[in-house]
């Protein structure tokens, strides 16, 4: 099974992308807490695979609830240059990627 992505691109042209498997664990652990159930359980696990089935359910989490600092440990630089990634985040555009 191919790993999804979601590629993030930059006004500068610089691209990272972040596994959805990684924005999927971000929104089950904020469910976590939110809704009080354990991260080795069934509720967990089904957060988790509602958006490995639906990537858009993943891109709708990370434009609307996720900043640059949720961001940059999870994923990579494709290419890179300096810029304040903070404040392109909000300006990025963002596209599903399958590898």
């Amino acid at each position: 099974m191919s790993e999804k992505t979601i590629l993030i691109k930059f006004a500068n042209s610089d691209w990272f992308e972040v596994p959805v498997k990684a924005i999927a664990e971000h929104r089950a652990d904020y469910y976590t807490e939110v809704d009080g159930f354990e991260k080795d359980s069934d509720e967990y696990d089904d957060e988790v695979n509602l958006l490995l089935t639906d990537p858009d359910e993943a891109l709708d989490w990370v434009q609307n609830n996720m900043n640059w600092e949720d961001i940059e440990g999870l994923g990579e630089f494709v290419n890179a240059s300096p810029f304040d990634y903070a404040d392109g985040f909000l300006e990025a555009d963002f596209e599903i990627l399958k590898k």
